[in-house]
């Protein structure tokens, strides 16, 4: 005759085996997941030498017929992507707009254009409050026009056009184990 103790062993053994075994098999498919991944690596010269675009990623192109081609990367193949519903080439992209903003020059960008505005806005407010002649003084829209100048050239160098050449190439880069 077995013992209490013996029937409580025998009844929890199956059930943390089972927990083991679906926690193994669960492990085992992420890791398949993660490990068959392909990244489309833009390569450059400079400061930073790789953009990666991963599948779910946005990117916006241009091909060498000159259609534009911009959405979510869908899909990563051997020498294909699919943007959208479109299969796109390797060899048929011409240019690629870079998409993956830094917080440098977004911050900077905004910040400028905000104080180009906020300063030119409030220095003609305060000065129609007090009835100065003229209202917009040529040293607010000077300052203003500075502020704003500045956040247009943050902007362009934070979303530049990369043509593909000698210097620059797109590649699928494979990470399966």
């Amino acid at each position: 005759m077995k013992t209490f103790d013996q029937i409580k062993l025998f009844q929890i053994l199956p059930h943390r085996m089972l927990l083991k075994c679906l926690g193994i098999l669960c492990f085992l498919f992420l890791v398949e997941e993660a490990a068959a991944q392909k990244i489309l690596a833009l390569d450059k010269n400079g400061i930073e030498k790789r953009i990666r675009y991963y599948k779910g990623n946005f990117i916006s192109l241009q091909t060498q017929e000159g259609i534009v081609v911009a959405g979510e990367i869908t899909r990563i193949l051997d020498s294909s992507f699919v943007v959208g519903n479109q299969i796109v080439k390797l060899t048929d992209v011409k240019k690629v707009k870079k998409t993956h903003k830094h917080f440098g020059w977004r911050f900077l960008s905004g910040l400028t254009f905000t104080v180009g505005g906020a300063y030119l806005g409030i220095d003609s407010f305060n000065r129609l409050i007090n009835s100065d002649d003229p209202v917009v003084s040529e040293q607010s829209v000077f300052v203003s026009t500075v502020f704003i100048g500045l956040g247009t050239v943050s902007a362009i160098l934070g979303n530049r056009n990369y043509l593909l050449g000698k210097k620059r190439r797109l590649k699928i880069i494979d990470i399966s184990i």
